[in-house]
């Protein structure tokens, strides 16, 4: 199984400081929603976790996520972890920050009640993202996971031009069971708006992404 190859830090800081500074707080480029808002509102209704949940975010980018789930559900209690200290210096102060990597965090054991993984797996080792994240789960907490599914084709072009990774349901589900979780919801979903759409020349949007489908999972760890 190919994973992405990372970005060099220099350049994710360049790339998220141009991102801040032109108003975007979402690093989700395909919405379900006409705002952030409606988006976010869209995924927590499948996610659904339980009442005073403590979520860690990983990959949590500006926190935004985080912060519009929290306005949404103020009973939610999130901890926010990502390896670029630029996006997390500007990341909701009032949630716990770790700069750490999500395959390693310094996290106890079955501390969290759930997890969620927006648009982050794609920069992952997935099977390591995914047994870490259910290290710090306890178990039959959930885990929320929004991004691409490769139907066919191959992950070198989305590689080269967003150091990402895609996978099919057989490693998705070999990788889930893998690491102790059981899929208990999976949706294909029909994004509302695409800046990816908007702004790549058209054949390469195309070779890239007429592959892949958005995809919502929903897991729960045994």
């Amino acid at each position: 199984m190919r994973t992405a190859t990372p970005l060099p830090p220099d350049v994710l800081d360049t790339a998220s400081r141009i991102v801040w500074d032109g108003g975007i707080r979402m690093l989700q480029a395909a919405r379900l929603g006409r705002t952030d808002l409606q988006h976010i509102a869209s995924l927590l209704g499948r996610f659904d976790p339980p009442q005073n949940a403590r979520i860690v975010d990983l990959g949590c980018g500006f926190g935004e996520p985080a912060r519009l789930m929290h306005q949404i559900r103020q009973d939610l209690r999130f901890v926010l972890v990502n390896n670029n200290a630029w996006q997390l210096d500007k990341a909701p102060q009032d949630f716990d920050h770790h700069l750490a990597d999500m395959h390693e965090m310094p996290l106890q054991d079955a501390s969290m009640d759930a997890a969620m993984a927006l648009y982050s797996l794609c920069h992952s080792n997935l099977a390591g993202a995914l047994s870490e994240a259910a290290r710090v789960v306890r178990p039959g907490g959930k885990l929320l996971v929004y991004d691409y599914h490769r139907r066919q084709g191959d992950n070198r072009l989305m590689d080269e031009v967003f150091h990402a990774c895609a996978w099919g349901e057989t490693e998705w589900q070999y990788c889930l069971r893998r690491t102790g979780w059981k899929t208990s919801h999976r949706e294909k979903v029909i994004p509302v708006s695409d800046r990816f759409r908007e702004l790549m020349e058209p054949n390469l949007y195309h070779a890239i992404f007429d592959d892949l489908d958005l995809m919502i999972r929903v897991a729960v760890r045994q």
